[in-house]
């Protein structure tokens, strides 16, 4: 049987407050094993590796004064990933997307602009998880929508290609502010899945292919609005 941990041995691991740890748990951060106590007398609810590493996760998000409901999202988006069907997404979606761009940039709507951008990006997130090849940034980005401050929640690769900031900027009407935190794979995300060889393979193929029309297509955004500024 695979190793499982209570609510006190998770918040021994992290030196975090039994108390706090019961909350995420509670508040549905983190999950205990099917099946296992839901607390009180004679009961024990367990938890499994991918938990602990999203305990640790939930601490390190907390610090950053991250609201429960914030920490819940950014965990849940890492565990609804699907790699199996990121490569057929590129192949169907790339040539669409890069349409799109290409009108936007040369002059279209805004809001197709940021549309565009915010669907690869979307597409780099999920790339960016399913390779798990590389130290990732999580950035969460804060803007104002009809008076009401909301925030945006992306994975991206950590490469000098792509500057956290100017991803936190440009794909956001109404932009406040962001914060980042670097994720590694070995200790935050908990990659359940065990792809063979060939699976890798073109998991990292499609990977490399978004990352460069993500740093494309940002770098023509930027040189589109450097043009019009000198105009």
């Amino acid at each position: 049987m695979a190793e499982s941990y209570t609510i006190g041995e998770i918040a021994a691991a992290h030196d975090e407050n039994v108390r706090t740890v019961r909350f995420w748990v509670d508040s549905g951060v983190i999950r205990p094993i099917e099946g296992t106590g839901h607390g009180g007398k004679g009961s024990s609810r367990r938890f499994d590796e991918a938990e602990m590493r999203f305990a640790g996760l939930a601490k390190r998000l907390a610090a950053m004064n991250s609201p429960v409901g914030e920490i819940g999202t950014v965990i849940e988006a890492i565990r609804s990933m699907e790699p199996w069907s990121l490569f057929a997404d590129l192949q169907e979606q790339a040539g669409r997307m890069q349409q799109e761009a290409s009108e936007a940039l040369a002059g279209g709507p805004r809001p197709t602009r940021f549309v565009a951008l915010n669907k690869l990006l979307a597409l780099l997130s999920r790339a960016a998880l399913c390779s798990a090849k590389t130290e990732i940034e999580l950035i969460i980005s804060y803007y104002q929508e009809a008076g009401e401050v909301k925030s945006r929640i992306i994975f991206l690769p950590k490469t000098p290609d792509l500057r956290v900031d100017g991803i936190a900027r440009v794909a956001l009407h109404g932009f406040i502010g962001f914060k980042a935190l670097t994720l590694n794979p070995d200790r935050d995300i908990w990659v359940s899945f065990k792809p063979d060889a060939e699976t890798i393979e073109i998991m990292n193929t499609g990977y490399s292919i978004v990352l460069r029309m993500t740093a494309n297509m940002i770098g023509a955004y930027k040189d589109t609005a450097k043009k019009k500024a000198e105009a």
